[in-house]
């Protein structure tokens, strides 16, 4: 016992007049109190020794606790960094196939455009026929549903364009966010290893209470909100995949239904010359008989003109001999005789002859003229005819995949031009 123990004994001093074992009792009470003070204080050391013992081991549990927590917590953000960095690098993938798509939309946009351009051209070239030739036929017709396929085509095209730009932009916001989130988990996981790093004795001082502060999400919300944007980037990528398949089919469609179509115009195309071709031989071989004929009623004519030239000398003859028989004759011999009989009869042949002949003169007159007016027209409609020839011809020429070298049609040169 300590002497501080004895210290705060209460003290009885000896009452004179005591019996002699009077201190002796005394003395044994004294030993019992300091006996039953120091089994007190042997049950307090032992209890503070078990608490101190229980603390620790709790205080060694709680931060096994937390290490446990931090650990587990680090691993999340690890797996959600790693998610969200394999999702940025797939939505980075996808918008760069939607930028080659975009492209590849619109290079195809601008060459349909040529194509209804080209289209446009032909139709109006062909306008420029004679009026003769020009005719709302089955070329005309079927250029016009080729402008109205094409314009279907740049309108379908479009709408690709706007939906690929669509989906760019959602998956550029969507990139955005989740690098925030991965900067946001990067300073996280830092954070909770340099928390998982300290061990009490580095000296920092802390100024507020532990749990004071409100967090702004719950642990569900914390991890379900980036898994969200996580499944909306798959999403759109795989919306951006589905266009990218369709785009592919449309473009393969849309190639054979215009290559179809220019086909049926170039068919249509070849038809047409090979009918204004055998026109042309019809006419030209009536033009070539018709030329033929003038030649015969021009000769005719000649004969007719000499036929009337040579009936000429001899009514002139009979109208001399008349006159001579009837200028000096005597009275008494003035009769109607034979021979005034004769060249009457011989004048009056001659002059119906003459008349006959002068008919048949002007009906050939008549009838080179009508022959030649039908020469005319038919020279009009053979020029016509190569007029609008050669502008199917152009036409035809001026078809998508046509190139100079190849063969094309051509104007016969036996055709009158």
């Amino acid at each position: 016992m300590s002497r501080n123990a004895y210290k705060d004994m209460p003290f009885t001093p000896p009452v004179p007049g005591m019996a002699p074992n009077a201190w002796r009792h005394d003395a044994q009470k004294h030993l019992e109190v300091t006996t039953r003070l120091v089994h007190t204080s042997r049950g307090l050391r032992s209890a503070s020794k078990m608490v101190d013992q229980l603390t620790r081991k709790i205080q060694m549990q709680e931060q096994s606790n937390v290490e446990a927590a931090l650990y587990e917590k680090m691993e999340k953000s690890a797996q959600l960094k790693t998610a969200l960095q394999s999702s940025v690098e797939t939505a980075e993938q996808h918008m760069e196939s939607l930028l080659a798509d975009k492209a590849e939309i619109e290079s195809l946009i601008g060459m349909k455009q040529q194509a209804y351009e080209l289209s446009v051209n032909r139709y109006q070239l062909r306008t420029q026929r004679p009026d003769r030739e020009h005719t709302s036929d089955e070329t005309q017709n079927l250029l016009c549903k080729q402008q109205a396929h094409l314009q279907k085509n740049i309108k379908a095209l479009a709408s690709f364009a706007n939906e690929a730009e669509n989906l760019y932009k959602k998956l550029a916001s969507l990139r955005a966010t989740m690098k925030s989130d991965l900067k946001d988990k990067a300073t996280a996981l830092q954070l909770d290893a340099k928390a998982l790093s300290l061990d009490g004795r580095d000296g920092m001082s802390v100024t507020h209470s532990v749990g004071g502060a409100v967090a702004p999400y719950r642990e569900r919300a914390w991890g379900r909100k980036s898994a969200v944007v996580i499944q909306d980037t798959k999403s759109v990528c795989e919306d951006a995949v589905r266009l990218h398949r369709r785009l592919l089919k449309v473009e393969k469609d849309l190639e054979a239904s215009e290559a179809a179509i220019m086909k049926e115009v170039q068919k249509s195309l070849k038809m047409k010359l090979g009918q204004t071709l055998q026109a042309a031989s019809v006419l030209d071989k009536k033009l070539r008989h018709g030329y033929k004929e003038i030649d015969n009623a021009a000769r005719a004519k000649d004969r007719l003109v000499q036929a009337l030239d040579g009936k000429v000398a001899p009514m002139d003859l009979v109208q001399q001999r008349y006159h001579t028989r009837h200028s000096t004759r005597p009275g008494r011999e003035a009769v109607h005789d034979e021979v005034e009989i004769a060249l009457a009869t011989e004048f009056s042949e001659l002059n119906s002859m003459v008349r006959e002949l002068s008919k048949k003169h002007k009906k050939v007159n008549v009838q080179i003229n009508h022959l030649n007016g039908a020469a005319q027209n038919l020279e009009h409609n053979l020029r016509d005819k190569r007029q609008a020839y050669d502008v199917d011809a152009q036409c035809y020429r001026l078809a998508a995949g046509w190139r100079p070298g190849q063969s094309h049609p051509v104007y016969p040169r036996t055709l009158k031009r």
